[in-house]
C-alpha cells in the first residue's frame, strides 16, 4: 500500500501543479486578448488619423505659395491705382454733366 500512497500523492502534486499552470496560462492569454483588442483600436484610430493627415496634406498642397501670394497682392494694389484714376475721371465728367444740365436748365429758363 505504500506504492500506491506515493504515487496517490504525486499524482496529487501533479494534479495542483497542472491546474496553477492552467490557471497561470489563464490569466496571460486573458491579457493577451485584451491586449489584442487595445491594439486593434489603436490601429483603427492610426489609421483614421493616417486620412486626416492625408487631407491636410492634400489641402496644403492646393494653397498658394507666397511667391503667388505676393504676386496676387501687387496685382490687387495695380488695380486700386485704377480704380482711383477711374474715379478721378468719373468725377471730372460728373462735373462736365452738371455744368451741361446748368446750361440746358438756364436756356430752358429762357
Amino acid at each position: 500500500m505504500e506504492a500506491f500512497d506515493v504515487a496517490r500523492n504525486v499524482i496529487s502534486v501533479a494534479t495542483g501543479l497542472i491546474s496553477i499552470g492552467t490557471m497561470i496560462y489563464v490569466w496571460l492569454t486573458s491579457q493577451s486578448k485584451v491586449n489584442e483588442a487595445d491594439i486593434r483600436d489603436l490601429h483603427k484610430k492610426v489609421s483614421e488619423q493616417d486620412g486626416r493627415l492625408q487631407g491636410f496634406e492634400n489641402a496644403l498642397k492646393n494653397m498658394p505659395d507666397k511667391d503667388t501670394v505676393h504676386d496676387l497682392d501687387m496685382k490687387v494694389s495695380e488695380l486700386n491705382g485704377q480704380i482711383r484714376v477711374v474715379s478721378e475721371s468719373m468725377k471730372a465728367v460728373e462735373r462736365t454733366a452738371q455744368r451741361i444740365e446748368n446750361f440746358l436748365l438756364d436756356q430752358a429758363k429762357k
